[in-house]
């Protein structure tokens, strides 16, 4: 049987954060910026990618596929 959901459970940690949280717009506008190379060499840190953020898109993806899956 196939996996049909990801982070189907809420959680919420001892320090009050959820398993679950939605990526701030700027991120949905654009997507994680990767590490840049610079001109002069030197490399700038991308975006980090917060385990809550990509538990909330995989979640939403895998929910998506389910319930066109379920469609007759």
């Amino acid at each position: 049987m196939a996996d049909n959901s990801f982070a189907g459970t809420d959680v919420t940690y001892t320090d009050g954060q959820s398993n679950r949280v939605r990526p701030p717009d700027e991120i949905y506008a654009t997507g994680f910026k990767p590490p840049v190379k610079n001109p002069d060499g030197s490399v700038s840190k991308g975006d980090p990618l917060a385990a809550n953020h990509l538990n909330y898109i995989l979640h939403d993806l895998y929910a998506r596929i389910a319930a066109l899956e379920a469609k007759p």
